[in-house]
């Protein structure tokens, strides 16, 4: 599976990262807020997408005369495989634009002086796509291992699938699965620790005045460029959106789609679920405050702190290649443990109350913590990531002053890490936001009875086929991330990692 995701999207993100970052692309503001787009889709509406856009696209095979229609293409290896590489398709060129963005401008300088853009690419920018095409190869393959709604979905039994059906069906017994996933987890959390020691040599922090230079070439060549960008842009994002669309609007029934049936059905929708996504959206967004404030002091704790650093990015490590079923198992028993322990407190003192705090906040009632809980487990590598090119940003000069100066703690916050790195948090925020809007994979096993979340509805519905509903259920998903993506538009355009210098 990881293997036909990588063929997916590692050469088509590959190049059209390269594309963005070194030529003038026709319409880059709305480029980048499609590819932003492509990001923030959960993996159930990609893969719900993709189930219409082949459907449409493919007709049924009818065995023999009167028999149910099949459609191999939308179950299988192959379709999970290429589906994970559309939904992967953002993440890799996310991360080659982000890659070649750091790279030195005096050697691109210095080789275009001695070749030309033959020698950019060759001397400087091939040696910064390989490293971004290892770690973009490294994260499909975590995704693959660690997701279960496309393999769910197209029936295809993978590794993280299999974790999540023993879970839910050994009742007690949770060795085989955790000794399953033990030393693959090891492996790829070892993996993810070179990498990120390459990563931390190479980096460098941009100056003032060191942006990246787009180079000037041909018209031709340029309107070749943007020709590529925009038909993968349309090919991996905008087609599964116009594809819900359209079975939103009715083009799966006999009638001609229309814009007044679409209509119809998101206000029918939003009538009956429109609460739900709202509340969804409270919860979703005080989890990624709170996570954002979390991240934030584990960042400032563990920087200019080598043996804290490394630990903090193993702990990162580890909860990113750990299957989502299995952190929520883990988040699961620790919430038991809680309750037992309360259980036993209030026997000792001789007390019953009808509905214990802890176990009506964490097990048995309707509330957001658990499902808080799990998004902080799966989303805090990700804020800790996004915080860390803020840090290494800050002038070592200013952390020798406050030593000179004698600041206390609270004196380096206020003077050095506030004014430096405040400004990553109004774009973690919304990042986190509207990632935790979509996660699947571990709030499904903690999710306590009677608590509805938006995501879980739509995952649920999603198994009984891509009917209107389930169609614009999906769509208003990606029209709360298609806000969200307003707000990280301008953190895109005008990076507010830099801070201030001082």
């Amino acid at each position: 599976l990881a293997f036909i995701a990588c063929a997916v999207a590692l050469p088509t993100g590959i190049v059209c990262g390269l594309l963005l970052s070194r030529r003038r692309i026709v319409g880059v503001p709305f480029s980048r807020y499609l590819l932003l787009l492509g990001l923030c889709i959960p993996l159930p509406v990609t893969a719900l997408a993709w189930q219409v856009v082949l459907s449409a696209w493919l007709p049924p095979l009818n065995l023999e005369p009167g028999e149910v229609a099949w459609r191999p293409w939308s179950r299988g290896l192959l379709p999970a495989g290429i589906v994970h590489g559309f939904a992967a398709w953002p993440w890799v060129v996310g991360i080659v634009v982000v890659m070649l963005s750091r790279s030195d401008q005096s050697l691109e300088d210095q080789a275009r002086i001695d070749g030309g853009e033959r020698a950019v690419l060759r001397r400087v920018l091939v040696p910064q796509l390989r490293l971004a095409a290892a770690i973009a190869a490294a994260w499909v393959t975590v995704q693959c291992f660690t997701e279960i709604p496309i393999a769910d979905v197209m029936m295809v039994r993978t590794f993280a699938e299999e974790i999540y059906t023993q879970l839910v069906g050994a009742g007690d017994s949770y060795s085989p699965a955790l000794t399953a996933v033990g030393p693959a987890s090891l492996l790829w959390a070892g993996v993810g620790f070179l990498l990120l020691l390459r990563v931390h040599r190479s980096w460098k922090p941009s100056e003032a005045g060191g942006e990246t230079q787009v180079s000037r070439t041909e018209a031709a060549v340029c309107r070749v460029a943007s020709a590529v960008v925009w038909t993968m842009l349309t090919l991996f994002v905008l087609v599964p959106i116009a594809a819900l669309m359209g079975r939103a609007a009715g083009a799966s029934t006999m009638t001609e789609p229309s814009a007044v049936r679409l209509a119809a059905e998101v206000g029918r929708v939003l009538q009956g679920e429109g609460l739900l996504l709202l509340r969804s959206l409270l919860e979703t967004l005080t989890a990624a405050i709170l996570l954002t404030g979390f991240a934030w002091v584990a960042c400032w704790s563990a920087h200019r702190r080598r043996w804290a650093g490394y630990t903090l990015a193993l702990f990162c490590l580890g909860l990113t290649t750990v299957p989502g079923p299995l952190v929520g198992l883990l988040l699961k028993e620790a919430i038991l443990l809680a309750v037992g322990w309360e259980a036993a407190l209030l026997h000792m003192l001789g007390m019953a109350p009808e509905f214990p705090p802890l176990r009506s906040w964490l097990y048995d009632q309707p509330s957001p913590l658990p499902m808080m809980f799990a998004v902080w487990l799966r989303y805090f590598p990700l804020a800790v990531l996004m915080f860390v090119p803020a840090f290494r940003a800050i002038p070592a000069g200013l952390w020798e002053a406050a030593a000179v100066d004698g600041l206390t703690l609270g004196g380096r916050w206020r003077r050095i890490v506030k004014p430096q790195t405040a400004g990553m948090v109004r774009w973690i925020v919304p990042a986190c936001t509207v990632l935790m809007l979509g996660e699947v994979s571990a709030v499904k096993i903690v999710n306590p009875p009677f608590h509805q979340v938006y995501i879980l509805r739509l995952f649920d519905m999603m198994h009984y086929g891509a009917e209107t509903t389930v169609a614009v259920l999906a769509l208003l998903q990606i029209v709360t991330a298609a806000v969200f993506c307003c707000v990280l538009q301008a953190g895109v355009t005008y990076p507010s990692w830099r801070g201030r210098r001082t």
